[in-house]
């Protein structure tokens, strides 16, 4: 391995620079959301954790490496190149560590561009998705949202990155401890609040909610959802069949939602029984000034037992 071998000799010399001269050295910083700036080795810190509060250790097998350059990659090429602009949410998606939302098996492609299953047929999305959905909230510090489906917990740490206070609902409890753990880990906790059950029927003893997210496909959004949903407030869905959904955004208008197409994708679905409920058709209007969109985004997990959908649960 001639790379490997070439990586270790330049390691190698800069030890025995350092060694020789500690205050000569000059190393990049770990990248912050826009820019990056040297410093120099004796007075290299490391940056806080993604969400204000301290981060947890975590295993060294679920460390990748180098995750700042990896987290530049991703953004660079999987996300701003596709026309994302909030910089918002580009610098959360550079500040959380996505290797720690998934299993160790995969943290040596926790930055490509798809999605990975996490168990109970669930999976975390595509970073591309995940930024979507996020901009599409049309995030500002201090929100109130509701998650329907925190599967592995990333959706909810890119949030909470963003400032929002999150509350999320899953209805697998050994999902939701899974969870817990890496918000834990990525120092995100304080923002997000867990809760296992059915995410259909939102989180009422918390409502009304600025913003609501369904990670997870649904012939429409709950009933209970737009019931919780504040004033003036924003709701982003995939909405549609099995396999192939339109990521929507809803916006109340007047007590009445705008319905918005936005992207094709393929999501994993919300669990038919716990959609008893749904929305009276006359509450949705589509808004005219916009119209279907033609491009389906194809983020299907590569598995051995062949493809399957993205999106958390």
């Amino acid at each position: 391995f001639p790379q490997l071998n070439e990586t270790q000799n330049v390691l190698q010399v800069l030890r025995t620079q350092l060694a020789r001269s500690p205050g000569s050295v000059r190393v990049l910083s770990e990248s912050n959301a826009f820019s990056r700036r040297r410093v120099h080795a004796g007075s290299y810190r490391p940056r806080e954790a993604a969400c204000n509060a301290r981060p947890m250790k975590w295993h060294r097998s679920r460390d990748p490496g180098d995750g700042d350059r990896l987290r530049e990659e991703m953004v660079e090429h999987q996300i701003r190149r596709r026309g994302l602009r909030d910089e918002l949410v580009l610098g959360a998606m550079l500040e959380v560590p996505r290797h720690l939302f998934v299993e160790s098996h995969w943290v040596a492609e926790a930055y490509g561009d798809h999605a990975f299953p996490i168990g109970h047929g669930q999976t975390i999305s595509q970073p591309y998705i995940v930024a979507l959905m996020t901009s599409l909230l049309e995030p500002t510090a201090g929100l109130k949202v509701l998650e329907v489906g925190t599967g592995s917990g990333y959706q909810a740490a890119i949030l909470a990155a963003c400032g929002l206070e999150v509350y999320s609902v899953e209805r697998i409890p050994e999902l939701s401890e899974f969870a817990r753990g890496n918000l834990a880990a990525a120092g995100c906790l304080e923002r997000v609040h867990l809760r296992v059950g059915d995410g259909s029927k939102g989180w009422p003893e918390e409502a009304p909610f600025d913003r609501a997210i369904l990670t997870a496909g649904a012939p429409d959004v709950p009933l209970a959802i737009v019931e919780q949903l504040a004033p003036g407030g924003l709701i982003v869905a995939p909405v549609g069949g099995y396999g192939l959904q339109t990521i929507y955004r809803y916006r109340d208008v007047n007590g009445e939602l705008d319905r918005e197409p936005i992207e094709g994708a393929r999501f994993v679905p919300l669990i038919e029984s716990a959609m008893a409920e749904r929305p009276a058709k006359d509450a949705l209007t589509d808004a005219p000034r916009h119209e279907e969109p033609g491009q389906l985004v194809e983020d299907a997990e590569r598995q051995s037992s062949g493809d399957a959908e993205d999106s958390e649960p």
